[in-house]
């Protein structure tokens, strides 16, 4: 079966992601262009206060050790949940990797 060009996954899936990184590009050059010094994060007075940065290292710190954990877990080959102390097996194992 062949989808039309108009049809809703191909304007979903096809089209829309490039309209949306046009004007995300293009307001971004866009904005830059007119109001080059205009750019400045107000966020200098939030972080100088010593809990508040912290916790934001903490959460980035975090966020870092999820990624990574998650990646190893998804590079981990199937054997090797075979020896595993808890005994995954199976079906648990793809259970396991879908929970998580």
């Amino acid at each position: 079966m062949k989808e039309s060009l108009f049809s809703f996954h191909n304007l979903i899936f096809g089209v829309y992601p490039y309209i949306c990184l046009a004007v995300f590009f293009i307001g971004s050059w866009l904005r830059f262009d007119r109001e080059q010094y205009g750019w400045k994060t107000d966020s200098t007075q939030l972080l100088s206060k010593a809990n508040v940065r912290l916790a934001s290292n903490l959460f980035h710190i975090g966020v870092l050790l999820i990624f990574f954990g998650h990646f190893v877990g998804l590079l981990t080959p199937h054997f090797i949940y075979y020896f595993w102390p808890y005994g995954v097996f199976g079906r648990r194992y793809s259970l396991v990797q879908a929970v998580l």
